[in-house]
């Protein structure tokens, strides 16, 4: 009984410690979980290790599709910054909602433009932004 107690404590405590550790290592510090974007929004990347090689994709929701935005730039000694697409020029995707998140060392070789099927693969990745696209 007591070892059952033990791993329904220590097993979510471990599993939170890899999660907190993995979104201090790269995180989206701007824009804000929740706040409106315009079409092309500048996304602020903060990551501990310099030497990272760092892409932000966008995720249409109620799509399949995931979208590798241009190369970042480093803007500090850990920032990095890429200005965005969110959805297609225009008011056609005004009010849709997308998800945007940071990767730090991509498994495979990505690109401006690149379509994915999912989230890539990669040493680090950062907490999911949700925004809404404004006019």
């Amino acid at each position: 009984m007591k070892r059952r107690i033990l791993l329904l404590v220590v097993i979510p405590w471990m599993v939170f410690s890899v999660c907190a550790q993995v979104q201090e290592m790269i995180r989206i510090a701007s824009p804000k979980d929740g706040s409106e974007v315009s079409e092309r929004p500048v996304v602020t990347v903060e990551i501990q290790d310099r030497n990272v090689n760092v892409w932000v994709v966008v995720h249409p929701l109620g799509t399949d599709r995931y979208w590798v935005q241009p190369s970042v730039r480093k803007t500090g000694d850990r920032r990095w910054q890429s200005t965005a697409y969110i959805g297609r020029p225009g008011a056609i995707d005004a009010g849709k909602m997308f998800e945007i998140v940071a990767v730090g060392n991509p498994k495979r070789e990505l690109a401006e433009g690149d379509q994915l099927n999912s989230w890539p693969q990669s040493q680090w990745r950062s907490n999911v932004v949700r925004v809404r696209r404004t006019n």
